[in-house]
């Protein structure tokens, strides 16, 4: 405060009751060494207890005349005494100006206040219903008496603070400086309910923001505990502070971390002290969110830094805990991820690996890149869509792979994607021509290359039973021509179900059934054997490509098995059939011997054959 003139604008506003904790501290300051002011300070307090020794005047009986004379007897009785301290009687005063419009403004405010008391302070007309009770009658009616509490309420400032401090010990004296929220939180109870008095006249929370920096240890930890539950962002800057103490920085971590959001600028600065390191981020980690994250993440710039500088162990450690911690956030933190990959403040590979292990990051990543929000560069993004492998960004994807400078590491993020839907996306480019077709069989051979699982997926779910969904059948088609370009052995087994797939026609069918002896296993004749049972009338070139098939896999064997599933071959032409199948192998003369095993096996699917087998069984 400079001057007097400020503290004049202060001292009647203290009077009032409205000065703030600060503002009045600073004015207590000025008058202890102003005898002026505390002179005029005086005279106040003396004006104020002359308004207040009035009686109240019947609200039917109002004579302001008198009320205003009495005010103005009190007054000049007051500034007429010879020893008043601090009043100069010259005309010319600026002090006796300042007590004219102070009578002034006195006689005003009574005139308005008690006219507005009559008013208000009952029932008009008769009617029952009293008014409320206006605000301002505080000034001249006391308020209803509390309740009786075997509490005395301190009226200096040192009191307060020694009461609250001895309370709030009390209280959470025996907790572990580090103990949680909830058992703070109960403990409080107590402290609440014994300085409820005390909250009506006092501003409580400031006044345990400063007990954090009193020496006392047990009092700045029980104050800096109490804050971390009931203080504010302006609470912060006391325990910001308090981290400053070994004695009770670990009181004033965890209650920046009780505090949340706000409290996470206080718990950057601890994680930069290394023995406030674990404890200050085990607290971060359970305020959460993206601002938590932010703060990780600007730490793991800060320490990589110093690790490409200085690498020791201890710096390496620092390291690995924030990665881990990162990874536990809630939700999944990919975008920090993708802003470190980018920054380059880790390795790519090591990142992204972390990545791979945060709960929650695959379904994170597959919805940030579906909904167009991924700004971030493409060939980072596209690295941890290899990683995770979201189904939902596989339509960005293959836009990606539409694009001569992102073809190549698209095309290689759905081989590393390797399932059904990855296929079909490949089908889908093979089908629109926007990528090549050489690149397009290229990286399908190596997906099933890999595993012919994905093929087999694809062909179950594109021809599966009526009622299931599905998309028309020419995506059963350009399936089976993707599969016979790619001459892939691990296809075999999605071959052998298509050469049954309904929604195919009969010639593709026979396609797919002579491709399983080429490109099938051993394994692969069962399937072809079971799906021969089912075959109707009509389907004897069908039929005649399975057994060829079937003996190409599996040998005599495995015609022989093909033949207990036409059903009713007789001895002799078994034998020609077998015959037949092993000079195809030797001659290869695979179409001519397609056509004489068809023309053998059309007797047993003709109609009238099949009615008398099913009469015979």
């Amino acid at each position: 405060m400079k001057g007097c003139r400020h503290a004049k604008a202060w001292i009647q506003r203290a009077v009032d009751g409205e000065l703030s904790l600060h503002e009045r501290f600073r004015l207590e300051e000025h008058l202890g060494g102003c005898s002026s002011c505390r002179s005029l300070h005086a005279a106040q307090e003396t004006l104020e207890e002359a308004l207040l020794s009035l009686p109240d005047p019947p609200a039917d009986r109002l004579d302001l005349d008198c009320a205003v004379a009495e005010v103005r007897a009190k007054i000049d009785e007051t500034l007429a005494e010879p020893d008043a301290p601090g009043l100069d009687a010259r005309p010319g005063s600026g002090r006796r100006r300042l007590a004219r419009w102070g009578v002034a403004a006195v006689l005003l405010g009574v005139t308005a206040a008690l006219a507005l008391r009559a008013l208000l302070a009952g029932p008009v007309d008769g009617d029952p219903t009293p008014l409320a009770e206006p605000a301002i009658r505080r000034n001249f009616a006391p308020e209803p008496a509390a309740p009786e509490t075997d509490a005395v309420v301190p009226t200096r400032l040192d009191e307060v603070r020694s009461t609250v401090a001895g309370e709030l010990v009390a209280a959470l004296g025996e907790l572990s400086p580090t103990a949680p929220r909830a058992e703070v939180e109960a403990a409080l109870a107590g402290f609440q309910n014994r300085t409820r008095d005390l909250s009506r006249s006092w501003p409580l929370l400031r006044i345990v923001e400063g007990l954090v920096a009193v020496r006392d240890e047990e009092t700045a930890r029980a104050a800096a505990r109490y804050l971390g539950v009931r203080g504010n962002a302006i609470s912060t800057g006391a325990l910001r502070d308090g981290i400053s103490r070994p004695d009770i920085a670990p009181a004033a971590v965890c209650a920046l971390g009780d505090l949340g959001e706000p409290g996470l600028d206080g718990l950057a600065d601890a994680l930069r002290d290394p023995k406030l390191f674990a404890l200050a981020l085990d607290r971060i980690i359970a305020v959460g969110g993206e601002g938590a994250a932010r703060l990780v993440e600007d730490a793991l710039g800060r320490v990589a830094r110093r690790m490409r500088t200085y690498p020791d162990q201890g710096t390496q450690d620092e390291l690995a805990s924030l990665l881990l911690a990162l990874g536990s956030m809630e939700p999944p933190p990919v975008e920090s991820f993708l802003r470190l990959a980018e920054r380059g403040t880790l390795p790519r590979g090591e990142l992204l690996g972390a990545l791979r292990n945060v709960f929650g990051a695959k379904a994170e990543l597959g919805a940030l890149v579906a909904s167009g929000r991924a700004s971030w560069n493409e060939e980072i993004l596209l690295d941890a869509l290899a990683v995770l492998a979201p189904e939902a960004a596989l339509p960005w994807i293959a836009e990606r792979a539409a694009e001569r400078a992102h073809r190549d590491q698209a095309l290689a993020c759905l081989v590393a994607y390797g399932d059904a839907s990855a296929l079909a996306v490949l089908v889908e480019l093979r089908a629109n021509g926007r990528v090549a077709s050489e690149h397009v069989v290229a990286t399908a051979r190596r997906v099933l290359d890999e595993d012919g699982g994905p093929a087999l997926d694809l062909a179950m779910r594109w021809t599966g039973p009526p009622e299931v969904p599905r998309p028309d059948a020419r995506t059963a088609s350009r399936l089976l021509d993707l599969l016979l370009e790619t001459e892939s052995r691990g296809s075999g087994e999605a071959l052998a179900h298509l050469a049954f797939a309904e929604t195919l026609s009969r010639d593709e069918r026979l396609l797919a059934a002579l491709a399983v002896g080429e490109l099938g296993l051993p394994d692969h004749t069962l399937r072809l054997v079971e799906g021969m049972r089912g075959l109707q009338t009509g389907d004897h070139r069908i039929a005649a490509a399975c057994l060829l098939s079937a003996h190409a896999l599996g040998g005599v064997d495995g015609a022989e098995r093909a033949l207990d599933a036409v059903g009713h071959v007789s001895p002799r032409s078994g034998r020609r059939l077998l015959h037949l199948c092993d000079e195809a192998e030797r001659e290869g003369t695979r179409a001519v011997t397609l056509y004489k095993v068809a023309r053998e096996l059309e007797t047993y699917y003709d109609p009238k054959h099949r009615k008398e087998t099913v009469s015979a069984l």
